[in-house]
């Protein structure tokens, strides 16, 4: 399967105190906020179209040293397939 994923952040701090989280930062978002921090990914972009394998590999080869997986973006939810299949 794959999905739009505009990047994965192994190493994401977070607000929990002295946490850190894997960021899987999905592309693709329907609100359009006029002030939008990210974007260059509000876009579904060929470019960011990518096999989830090599998502859910990143994301197990990295668990020790994360406390959380956190799906951000763009909008995560417009791809509802692709966060279960992760």
């Amino acid at each position: 399967m794959q999905g739009y994923i505009a990047g994965v952040l192994l190493n994401s701090e977070t607000v929990w105190h002295r946490n850190t989280a894997i960021g899987i930062f999905f592309a693709g978002c329907d609100f359009k906020c006029p002030a939008c921090t990210k974007p260059k990914i509000i876009d579904f972009k060929e470019e960011f179209r990518i096999d989830l394998k090599d998502v859910k590999e990143a994301i197990r080869v990295n668990a020790h040293i994360s406390n959380a997986v956190l799906f951000t973006g763009g909008e995560p939810c417009l791809q509802r397939e692709v966060i279960l299949d992760i």
